[in-house]
């Protein structure tokens, strides 16, 4: 069963049955693919609830904001990791790339440090009440003096 006799008596397999066995790995690596994209789209959306990704308030007395694909802002994110910056000093992070309600505080804090152009405005920015620290190693500074001064 599954096989047909040639002219000269031997046996092969139905092309049917070859293609079926094709068709079914396509399928299952299909299922795969899917599988692992909806798993990533999951993984990813489950962060929105965190910390990092939450929509911060505009009153909030110390905002970090950043991008998540921002190599400047991975550096600040070492320093506060490797000087364990969170333990010692009270601020909130604000993700701008992926986040809408942020850009919006974010475009409304720069404006306040007097950036008005908006291509002109950029991450990491720290906002202390109304005090602005651009960029890497201003941020990294702020939070160096914040350090120093606890001790």
């Amino acid at each position: 069963m599954g096989k047909s006799i040639s002219s000269e008596g031997e046996s092969q397999p139905k092309a049917g049955v070859k293609s079926f066995g094709i068709k079914k790995i396509v399928l299952v690596v299909l299922i795969i693919i899917a599988g692992v994209l909806v798993f990533g789209y999951f993984r990813n959306s489950g962060d929105s609830g965190s910390s990092q990704t939450a929509t911060v308030s505009a009153s909030d007395p110390v905002i970090l904001f950043y991008g998540k694909e921002c190599p400047h802002c991975q550096a600040v994110e070492d320093f506060i990791n490797k000087n364990n910056v969170k333990d010692k000093v009270k601020f909130v992070q604000a993700e701008v790339f992926h986040n809408k309600g942020n850009q919006g505080v974010f475009i409304e804090k720069e404006k306040a440090c007097g950036v008005t152009d908006e291509s002109q405005m950029g991450v990491p920015l720290l906002v202390e009440n109304s005090k602005c620290y651009s960029g890497q190693e201003d941020v990294m500074k702020y939070f160096q003096d914040k350090i120093n001064n606890a001790q």
